[in-house]
């Protein structure tokens, strides 16, 4: 049988259930029922009596007639089965409360994304959006899940914060501040129709204080209700010209419409001057969408770009020159450059097969300071200058020929002025000098590296080689046949020396190579001449014929600075410095250019020179230190 108590299964005789302890009433009713003595023995009821009770009475036994006062196994067996189900209808009680306390004590659910608010400024195309979380409502649906109002929340709200109510709706108001609402997607510039997109981020730990819980990351609203408003133009009737000269050009600008509301504003531009034929300058008006929002219209751009065009233009490319154009002052460059040699050449003095020889055009760099000319255009020609009584060496020179300001009016050019010929060269170390350049390199450098800052450079017509230029670093740079032809330079200048210094009666005898120095400058920089020095060393031996020395061994080193390699195995030489250092012969009164010891010779040209220069000396020299 099963307790009436706790539902729990116990002997049926149990006066006590072992379980609970409480008393097994059934027990105990049996038990005084029961009769004191065995109960004589009853003669056996008639078949009929059990037929007449719808029973057959078995074969051989006698049926059983219940004790006065007892039951049935049948009503004992329902009396147990009454018992089982008073005990699982007690059992399924104690569950439901259990599963109630369970659910109650669940954190209640808010999905955020249901409070979240979109709200804008502005018109339609205009709009910015704005989002927030509907926190009346939250706090009334969190109230509603705990049985509570919002005007409790709202008198508590100026109670005393020590009760128990307030600190429960202290910590509901912090769980809800911890939320944060942020648009993700674009939120300006609107129009119906638009979405937007905001996250949701809140603390849970926090809400779990107050037994409940968010849910929701994102949400997309439509943007809708937003009210047309009217456009205008601004750019619509201001008057934009260029004028003054490219580089120099200026932009000048002025509102001609009948627009009120834009002649409120002003226009700016980025660029007033300094401008060029293509060129973009954008004009501004500076006004804020919120400003014109505010009077119910709006402007359709705030900035507009202009391509500058028509102005009169200094050239600033050599393609940007004419034929027509380019005959007429190479015309003008020869006309120059006969008349200036018809003027001035004399004693003999004359030039022959005179030919164009190359072009330099220096155009104005943008941002660069004063400069008396816009561009220069150098016409180069070259010439072959002799002198027929035989004052200086046959020489070639160049004759650079300058026209500035080289204006672009319409489709015609003109320059501004002819500036004759640049440069100054002594012919072969005599007296003579011309205008021009004995050596197209300095040419170049003059024209090109010392205008550099302000100018950018353009050469052709066969000048572009010298753009091409890279110095010397080591003595295998210097290609064979180059040196050879420095030798023979070198050569023709010690014979030149002793022929007009020497007397008749010294003489210099075995003059040979005997090797040669290379400097290179620490720090190359665009002073050419001092980028590298090579230095082609003779010896020869000087006698006089009168015994006023001894035979002596004089070394000649000639100084060749600035050595440039061009493209084809071609050379340069920026300046030539003749023959280096002096020396006394012997002990007596006779003085020669070069050294006469060459340990001397080493210690004035390498060693002097270790600080600004690193240094290559040949075998033949290598005796001398190293």
């Amino acid at each position: 049988m099963f307790c009436a108590h706790c539902g729990k299964k116990m002997e049926d005789d149990a006066a006590k259930c072992p379980h609970c302890g409480k008393e097994n009433k059934a027990a105990q009713a049996k038990q005084a029922a029961a009769p004191q003595q065995a109960p004589e023995k009853q003669p056996d009821q008639p078949a009929a009596a059990s037929q007449a009770k719808g029973q057959d009475a078995p074969q051989g036994a006698a049926p059983v007639k219940p004790a006065a006062g007892g039951k049935t196994a049948f009503q004992k067996f329902m009396g147990n089965k009454l018992l089982v189900g008073g005990a699982i209808a007690a059992l399924v009680v104690i569950i439901a409360i259990i599963v109630v306390v369970v659910l109650m004590m669940q954190p209640k659910k808010f999905n955020l994304e249901e409070y979240v608010e979109l709200n804008y400024d502005g018109y339609d195309g205009y709009a910015t959006a704005y989002v927030s979380i509907d926190e009346s409502k939250l706090y009334e649906d969190i109230l509603a899940a705990k049985g509570k109002k919002v005007e409790d929340l709202e008198s508590l709200w100026s109670l005393s914060g020590l009760s128990s109510a307030a600190k429960e709706y202290m910590l509901l108001e912090e769980a809800v501040d911890s939320i944060d609402v942020e648009i993700t997607s674009e939120r300006e510039h609107l129009s119906n129709g638009d979405t937007i997109t905001a996250s949701i981020t809140y603390d849970n730990e926090i809400a779990g204080q107050s037994k409940i819980q968010f849910t929701g990351e994102t949400v997309t609203l439509a943007v809708e209700g937003l009210q047309p408003v009217t456009e205008i133009d601004p750019f619509d009737g201001l008057k934009v010209t260029f004028t003054g000269v490219a580089p120099n050009g200026k932009v000048e600008y002025a509102y001609e419409g009948g627009n009120a509301e834009v002649k409120k504003y002003r226009f700016t531009a980025d660029k007033k001057d300094g401008l060029r034929n293509g060129d973009v300058v954008t004009i501004s008006i500076n006004a804020e969408d919120e400003d014109t929002l505010q009077a119910g219209y709006a402007f359709t751009q705030k900035e507009a770009q202009f391509t500058v065009s028509d102005l009169d233009e200094y050239v600033a490319a050599y393609a940007d020159l004419t034929e027509d154009f380019l005959t007429k002052v190479k015309a003008e460059a020869e006309d120059t450059i006969y008349a200036y040699t018809a003027s001035t050449y004399n004693g003999g003095s004359a030039l022959s097969d005179l030919t164009y020889s190359g072009y330099i055009l220096n155009a104005v760099k943008d941002g660069s300071g004063y400069v008396s000319s816009y561009n220069n255009l150098y016409l180069i020609y070259s010439g072959t200058v002799s002198n027929s009584e035989g004052k200086f060496s046959t020489s070639t020179v160049y004759f650079p020929v300058r026209f500035n300001n080289i204006l672009k009016h319409g489709g015609a050019l003109n320059y501004e002025e002819n500036k004759g010929i640049l440069g100054n060269s002594r012919l072969d170390g005599s007296s003579y000098s011309t205008k021009g350049y004995i050596n197209p390199f300095v040419c170049y450098l003059d024209i090109v590296e010392e205008n550099k800052e302000d100018y950018t450079a353009e050469c052709g017509d066969g000048f572009e080689l010298y753009a091409q230029n890279k110095a010397i670093t080591k003595l295998s740079d210097i290609t064979d046949a180059y040196r050879q032809t420095l030798q023979a330079d070198a050569l023709e200048r010690i014979n030149s020396y002793i022929a007009s210094d020497y007397n008749d009666k010294t003489t210099v005898s075995d003059l040979a190579v005997a090797g040669e120095y290379l400097l290179v400058a620490k720090n190359q920089g665009t002073d050419f001449e001092k980028n590298n020095k090579y230095i082609i060393v003779y010896s020869g031996t000087v006698s006089n014929a009168e015994g006023k020395f001894g035979a002596t061994t004089v070394y000649f080193p000639v100084e060749y600075e600035g050595v440039v390699s061009l493209p084809g195995d071609q050379f340069m030489v920026t300046e030539t410095e003749g023959i280096a250092g002096h020396s006394k012969i012997g002990d007596s009164s006779y003085w020669t250019d070069g050294y006469v010891d060459g340990a001397e010779m080493y210690k004035a040209i390498i060693s002097a020179n270790r600080d600004k220069y690193t240094y290559e000396v040949s075998e033949g020299l290598k005796s001398f230190g190293e």
